[in-house]
């Protein structure tokens, strides 16, 4: 039985088996798109019985990224929050035996328009989960607003907020 770890470089980069060694062993998958976030989520194998997601705040800031107003900002933040929620409830309803644990977006400092709407996509994630009432698929709650620290980038956590968001995934 194994267990699989979707993040981007924020769990990609801290994560280590080592530190949670009563835990399940993770097989730890690097993504920051949704198209190989859809493929590997369609690819996930009947032996794979417990899934933790933690990248829907790389798909949401990418997708709005470009746009110039806040009507853009919400229309593709929406779009891509759609998108992956029905890859995540496709993916729960194929494999009914797998348990898929949702880790909660984080901030992204760096574009004031996710900041600014940060509690919407929070309760996006959630709300949408929740609609889906699938007994396989739950919420977790990541790393709390005020203890994200961020890199000078905005984007990426620095290291003791890392290693404390890998331990809340």
């Amino acid at each position: 039985m194994m267990g699989v770890l979707i993040g981007s470089s924020n769990i990609y980069k801290f994560y280590r088996r080592e530190a949670f060694p009563t835990n399940r062993n993770y097989s730890v998958v690097r993504c920051t798109d949704i198209a190989n976030f859809k493929a590997i989520m369609m690819n996930l194998e009947d032996e794979d019985k417990e899934v933790i997601v933690s990248v829907v705040e790389n798909f949401v800031s990418s997708a709005a990224r470009d746009e110039t107003v806040e009507e853009g900002h919400l229309t593709k933040m929406g779009e891509s929050m759609d998108e992956y929620l029905r890859i995540v409830e496709a993916a729960a309803k194929r494999m009914p035996t797998t348990k898929f644990s949702i880790v909660d977006p984080i901030n992204r400092p760096k574009f004031n328009w996710y900041a600014k709407h940060y509690d919407s996509i929070l309760w996006a994630s959630r709300e949408g989960i929740a609609k889906m009432k699938r007994s396989n698929l739950s919420c977790v709650e990541g790393l709390p607003l005020g203890c994200a620290q961020f890199e000078s980038d905005q984007v990426h956590l620095t290291a003791a907020s890392g290693q404390s968001f890998s331990k809340a995934s």
